[in-house]
């Protein structure tokens, strides 16, 4: 069987700061698998699913063909269900040690950060990792939609299902891992915040990075830090004018 050909996506070299090449892979993956469900050879992420599939005939060249096409198709949702779920693992850790940066521009007003970048905010954090989570919600759906196909007509990606029913007992009683999910997923965000009130602030956090371990020094910090906070939202509610905040240096 001849699998339809994608036009390949031209490979930038990337700053190390920037994000690994797995989200490239991963739009690639959703790529050809979009451009194998539909008609339309130029197919991208962006047309959405408002297009005529592709007709059966031309997926298989005879009916035994159709176990490689589903395993395939197969393969793709459950892989998609992994990254998805695996990414937003990453942006969780990623954001509460604070290494999401976004413009300084995009942060409320009221925040005078003299540089061009500045962590971003919890509620940035959350609706990333709300995102992933999605993602991974409807990838895995996709994938139990086509696990049972898979197993109607035997194709050899049967393994799958086998192999995540092994590691998830409850999989198969869809009422259960959606209870399951939505209190996973609220306590997920009482621990993404929790994990940001827990964070030392500026002053604290250059006493760690210098080496210093005596606590009085370090509550001294903790302090400072917190009247600092307690400063800027005093600041921000003060109904008195304000000068234009001047742009951050480039």
């Amino acid at each position: 069987m001849a699998a339809p050909r994608a036009r390949a996506r031209p490979r930038h070299h990337r700053h190390p700061a920037l994000p690994l090449p797995d989200a490239d892979e991963s739009a690639d993956l959703a790529l050809w698998t979009g451009r194998l469900a539909y008609a339309d050879p130029d197919w991208t992420l962006t047309s959405g699913p408002a297009h005529q599939p592709r007709p059966p005939e031309t997926l298989v060249s005879e009916p035994g063909d159709a176990c490689l096409v589903v395993a395939a198709v197969h393969h793709a949702c459950d892989t998609l269900t992994s990254l998805g779920y695996a990414e937003r693992e990453q942006i969780r850790a990623a954001g509460a040690a604070q290494r999401i940066l976004v413009t300084t521009r995009s942060l409320p007003g009221t925040m005078d950060i003299p540089r061009a970048f500045a962590p971003a905010l919890p509620g940035r954090i959350q609706s990333l990792v709300s995102a992933y989570d999605q993602t991974g919600q409807s990838a895995e759906e996709a994938t139990a939609q086509v696990a049972t196909i898979a197993a109607a007509i035997g194709a050899p990606s049967q393994v799958l299902t086998a192999t995540r029913q092994a590691a998830d007992p409850s999989h198969g009683t869809q009422p259960s891992r959606d209870r399951a999910r939505r209190a996973q997923g609220a306590a997920d965000s009482r621990r993404l915040a929790g994990e940001y009130q827990g964070l030392p602030g500026p002053v604290e956090r250059t006493l760690h990075e210098l080496g210093i371990t005596n606590p009085e020094l370090l509550q001294r910090g903790a302090v400072i830090d917190h009247a600092g906070k307690q400063l800027l939202i005093d600041a921000a509610a003060d109904p008195g004018p304000r000068r234009t905040r001047p742009a951050p240096p480039r």
